[in-house]
């Protein structure tokens, strides 16, 4: 399992090419250790408008690390639940947020 790290961009396995470029676009704010179980969150912030974390004034969502890095097999997608922005995704994400 490869671990997210600060700052990496990460597009949720919902991402759509057809929609805006900020669609289900997420950057990793760090990992957290929970501090009754021990277990690993990853802590990620959306970048997009219409979120969770905005619904409910939080700063970010946090996430199981295992459940971050899973694979999901459905139907209509199978793959990583979070990848990793290409260089070049990264790149349009902060040209349109900056």
């Amino acid at each position: 399992m490869t671990i997210p790290k600060k700052g990496e961009y990460n597009y949720h396995y919902k991402h759509s090419t057809t929609k805006d470029i900020l669609n289900y676009a997420y950057i990793i704010e760090g990992i957290a250790l929970h501090s009754e179980d021990e277990s690993l969150l990853v802590a990620y912030r959306p970048l997009y408008s219409g979120n969770h974390v905005e619904e409910f004034d939080a700063d970010f969502n946090v996430k199981p690390l295992e459940m971050f890095c899973e694979s999901i097999d459905k139907a209509e997608y199978s793959g990583p639940r979070f990848r990793k922005m290409t260089d070049q995704e990264v790149a349009r994400i902060i040209e349109v947020m900056y």
